[in-house]
């Protein structure tokens, strides 16, 4: 059963504050919110991690990748060819 459009969005004030507390939002703090946490600057950070090694070329390596059969990939590609095609 689909809940009513208000039903949905009754819970919204929760999930924000929730956010602001581990620090998702980082241009604006309301006075009655504390910070637990700088989850944004994790995050930021992560993501240039990755970003930098795939440019790098270190990610992925063979610890973090799969194998794959040299004529399946053959296939493989003849299937994406084709698929142009259309």
């Amino acid at each position: 059963m689909r809940p009513h459009a208000l039903e949905a969005w009754s819970d919204i004030g929760p999930r924000i504050a929730r956010a602001r507390r581990l620090g998702v939002f980082t241009d604006f703090k309301p006075k009655f919110t504390k910070r637990y946490a700088k989850l944004t600057e994790v995050a930021v950070n992560g993501i240039m991690q990755y970003v930098k090694e795939v440019k790098e070329g270190t990610f992925p390596d063979d610890d973090h990748s799969y194998a794959v059969n040299e004529a399946e990939y053959e296939k493989f590609l003849a299937m994406v060819a084709k698929r142009r095609q259309i």
